[in-house]
Parts: C-alpha cells; sequence; structure tokens
C-alpha cells in the first residue's frame, strides 16, 4: 500500500505508468460536479468509480481485497479511516472470492491498522492489500465524496 496527497510535487513519477496515468485523470477532473457512477477511461482496463456515502462503524463494514484490480481510493471531500493488513493465510474469509465482481470479504483485518484519509489523499491498493474503507473517524460520521480508480494488473505487466 502506497498514500499520498494529491497537493504533492512530483508525486506521480515514481509510480508505474498505468498508475501515473488514473493519477493524472483524478488531478484534472472536478468530482464534486460529476454524477456518481463509472467512468471509463481505458475501457475495463482502467476506469473510476465516483461515490457518495456517511461513513459508518467497522461492524458494518467488511475488509476486502481485490485479485485483478488494483483500487486508487481518492478521497474528494470528507474524511474517513481507511483500515489495511497484508494479505495472509491467517485471515478468516467472510464471503469467497467472487471472480465477477472480483472481491473476497474476510471477517476482520489481523493485524488492524487504521489511518485517515482527508479530502486530497490517496491510498493505492494492491492485490496484497485487504483493506476496509467508509470508516468514521473517532465516531464523527463524515459525508465522503470519493473516486475509486480501478487500474487493472495486467498494466502493470507492460
Amino acid at each position: 500500500m502506497l498514500i499520498g496527497n494529491m497537493s504533492a510535487e512530483n508525486e506521480f513519477v515514481s509510480h508505474p505508468a498505468a498508475i501515473q496515468r488514473a493519477l493524472e485523470y483524478l488531478k484534472s477532473h472536478d468530482f464534486t460536479k460529476m454524477k456518481d457512477g463509472r467512468y471509463e477511461i481505458e475501457g475495463d482496463k482502467l476506469y473510476v468509480n465516483v461515490e457518495r456515502y456517511e461513513t459508518t462503524s467497522t461492524e458494518t463494514i467488511y475488509p476486502e481485497v481485490h485479485r485483478r484490480y488494483i483500487d486508487l481510493q481518492y478521497v474528494v471531500e470528507g474524511e474517513e479511516f481507511l483500515g489495511w493488513c497484508p494479505l495472509s493465510p491467517d485471515l478468516k474469509v467472510h464471503t469467497p472470492y467472487d471472480a465477477e465482481k472480483d472481491i473476497e470479504f474476510f471477517e476482520e483485518l489481523m493485524p488492524d491498522s487504521n489511518f485517515p484519509l482527508a479530502a486530497g489523499g490517496f491510498a493505492i491498493l494492491s492485490p496484497k492489500d485487504v483493506h476496509r474503507s467508509h470508516i468514521s473517524i473517532e465516531g464523527n460520521t463524515s459525508h465522503v465524496t470519493k473516486v475509486v480508480a480501478k487500474i487493472s494488473v495486467d498494466l502493470l505487466k507492460k
């Protein structure tokens, strides 16, 4: 997992080309004026989902992982905790992998690491990064506008 902020100078130069393209797309659009939904950049290989929600408690959200896509989660407005742990055989599966949706859910993060992700912040999560978003910081609900770029792992093999 990598974390960063859209305002950081030269933030993107060290990332693979596909991640740089996703970051440039995120930086160049005003998502506060866009409707929720999917926006394709390079078809199924690179696209973004715009979503708005209220943060909640950890009891209502299961940690997840993806196999075919890297998540680049960018908070446009609001703030939340993003939970993380490395993928491990010690994790107890809650919902087995669904290949069509490219998602598997776990009971909990082990170890459970949380960090705040506020407006302008982003996290890059690989298929080895189990993560849980939408979590309120210290019980304070926040309205979040988030964009999740989905980057096919195939784009990084080139």
